[in-house]
């Protein structure tokens, strides 16, 4: 529900008003009670007139990051599948395979996939680094063979 009242905000000033109107009348009783007054409209307006602003001057960088995010992520997962972590029953196994074994339920897939190769932590108080893991240096070129 919020989603769609967020999306009539925006959509334009008019259905902005009529929703700030609703919200007015819906929140003057509380705000009587608490001896406030609100003014709901302006706040509304304000909040679709900064948005708008921002989207215009900056669509192309939100595209762009947008679509930065969600190629790495898709890298991410690609690299994961691949056998990254060393799990030979795993390796270079195709995404096809691996969602037709789950049947498309991406929550059924082996989180052992989405290990990493290798994980370094280090402590800021003490300095010292502690390692698990190992990188398999012929899975990670079949990865991007």
């Amino acid at each position: 529900a919020m989603v769609i009242v967020f999306w009539l905000i925006l959509r334009s000033e008019a259905s902005a008003r009529k929703i700030a109107g609703w919200g007015q009348k819906i929140s003057d009783p509380l705000l009587r009670k608490l001896n406030r007054q609100m003014d709901l409209t302006s706040s509304v307006l304000n909040f679709r007139e900064e948005v708008v602003d921002v989207v215009k001057a900056k669509w192309i960088s939100l595209t762009i990051t947008n679509l930065a995010v969600s190629f790495m992520q898709f890298m991410i997962l690609f690299v994961a599948i691949r056998g990254i972590s060393g799990d030979q029953d795993s390796s270079g196994i195709t995404f096809a395979e691996i969602f037709a074994a789950v049947k498309g339920d991406f929550y059924q897939i082996d989180p052992m996939l989405f290990s990493p190769a290798k994980v370094t932590v280090t402590s800021l108080s003490t300095g010292k680094s502690f390692e698990g893991g190992a990188i398999d240096d012929a899975v990670l070129a079949r990865s991007f063979a």
